[in-house]
């Protein structure tokens, strides 16, 4: 039953008399039928009142106090990522030894999760992928995730994502109105440009220079009926930049903190000439952007005659001294073409 993903896993078996109830997922009875015909199994499919497994539990260590030492309790994650019905979590190698019984008790923590992912490999290459290894259950590692309303169908391990954007995703949607032309100029599968487009109604021009991500892109763009306003398109930002969509936009938003800052010639060449907004991403050893006055230096020399830092924020900590942050820039007046 498990390996059908078949079980409700924060349901317990029951036992009375002489008859074992299993809770199943009543859109898997059919597959369950299939599989037992012919195997002379007797079983019955009834209605059963079941009382909850594990998931009265707080948190994963919990669910694992009588599975691993107590000593390496402290070293079991306290968050992990959900996106769609696939858990992510980054283990250290202490608890490697007891992988699989984490895996399996995300499944049962969570039973809505078919698939739990070990990242073993950071997001690196132009493609931006990890690489990861599977700890429990069973299935594809493609999936949909579900946000604000909006699906995103994805392979984690063909493309970028990250559910923990999403508070940074809703807040640039908000700054945004519906008569501006924008431009995502590291779009992956579309979150920041299918949001933009499904709650503001302004047109997304959608570049990514990763195929499998620009394929579910489209697929996005379908999904969430955005056909209207989101265009996706293949390719270097910075070649794009120069061709199709120089000076055609108002804002850009350049997610891409391991590098965005190589690309402010992009940025600057979509905007029109009396400028507008850049959401520019980037990695930082201080948890304030201090590098500020470089990225100034740099756009004015881009041959903008107002360049200013509107607001700034911390996303997030991603590890020991490295912060993610977002910066809101504006800049004015083009001096030269």
């Amino acid at each position: 039953m498990r390996k059908l993903n078949a079980l409700e896993r924060h349901l317990k078996i029951d036992r009375k008399e002489s008859f074992v109830y299993i809770p199943i997922k009543r859109e898997r009875l059919p597959l369950i039928k299939e599989k037992l015909r012919g195997s002379n199994l007797p079983y019955k499919v009834v209605v059963h009142s079941f009382s909850t497994s594990i998931t009265h539990k707080k948190d994963l260590a919990s669910c694992l106090r009588d599975t691993i030492p107590p000593e390496l309790l402290q070293n079991i994650p306290r968050s992990y990522d959900i996106i769609g019905d696939i858990v992510i979590v980054e283990l250290k190698p202490e608890i490697y030894p007891y992988k699989k019984e984490v895996g399996e008790a995300l499944l049962s923590f969570h039973h809505s999760v078919r698939l739990v992912l070990n990242k073993i490999g950071d997001i690196k290459g132009r493609y931006r992928v990890g690489e990861y290894e599977i700890l429990a259950g069973e299935g594809p590692t493609e999936t949909v995730h579900k946000e604000y309303g909006c699906k995103f169908k994805l392979d984690i391990s063909k493309v970028f994502y990250t559910p923990r954007l999403s508070t940074e995703r809703i807040r640039i949607v908000n700054q945004t109105s519906p008569s501006e032309v924008v431009c995502d100029l590291f779009a992956g599968v579309g979150p920041f440009s299918i949001l933009i487009a499904k709650k503001k109604g302004a047109l997304v021009y959608s570049v990514d220079i990763n195929p499998h991500a620009v394929k579910y892109l489209k697929t996005n763009i379908s999904l969430n009926k955005v056909e209207r306003y989101v265009i996706p398109l293949l390719g270097d930002a910075s070649q794009l930049s120069k061709g199709p969509l120089k000076g055609r936009c108002n804002r850009v938003i350049m997610n891409l903190p391991a590098g965005a800052h190589l690309f402010l010639d992009a940025a600057s060449d979509v905007l029109k000439r009396e400028g507008g907004v850049v959401h520019l991403h980037l990695f930082s050893e201080s948890p304030k952007p201090e590098n500020w006055p470089s990225l100034y230096k740099s756009f004015r020399e881009l041959g903008w005659a107002h360049v200013e830092l509107m607001n700034w924020r911390r996303v997030r900590e991603t590890g020991p001294r490295k912060f993610h942050l977002a910066l809101d820039i504006i800049v004015k007046s083009r001096r030269n073409s």
